[in-house]
C-alpha cells in the first residue's frame, strides 16, 4: 500500500481567529481537549495504518511523555493501538537547516514501520 492518507492534527485550527503569535501561545484545557476529540474523530474516520506526529507538541500529545523531541524520536509508539512515528516539525526544520537529514531518517523509519503494520 501506500502512505496517502493525512490527517491533520494542527491545534491551530482550534484558534481560527488568532495571529501566529497567539497560535504559538500555550494552549487552554478547554483547546486542548477540544482538539483531542476533533482528532480522536478523525483517526475514527481515517482508521490510518501509522501516525506521524511531527514535532514537540503533537509528540507529547499522542504519547503522554513529557521528554524532549530527540529523545522521543526513533522508536515506535502506540496511540489507540495505532503505530505511531515522531518527527520535527517542519517549521522547527526551516529554522534548523542540519535536522532535515534526522527527519528524513525519521521518514524512512516510518516507511519501514508502515510497510510493516
Amino acid at each position: 500500500g501506500t502512505m496517502s492518507t493525512g490527517i491533520e492534527t494542527s491545534a491551530s485550527r482550534m484558534r481560527p481567529d488568532h495571529t501566529v503569535e497567539q497560535d504559538h501561545a500555550a494552549y487552554t484545557e478547554a483547546e486542548h481537549d477540544r482538539w483531542r476529540r476533533l482528532y480522536h474523530r478523525q483517526i475514527e474516520l481515517v482508521q490510518p495504518k501509522l501516525i506521524v506526529a511531527l514535532g514537540k507538541t503533537a509528540a507529547v500529545r499522542l504519547t503522554g511523555a513529557e521528554a524532549s523531541l530527540a529523545s522521543l524520536r526513533g522508536r515506535v509508539y502506540a496511540y489507540r493501538g495505532i503505530p505511531l512515528v515522531i518527527t520535527y516539525h517542519p517549521a522547527y526544520l526551516l529554522r534548523n537547516l542540519p535536522d532535515k537529514a534526522k527527519a528524513w531518517e525519521d521518514l524512512l523509519f516510518a516507511r519501514r514501520t508502515f510497510a510493516a503494520a
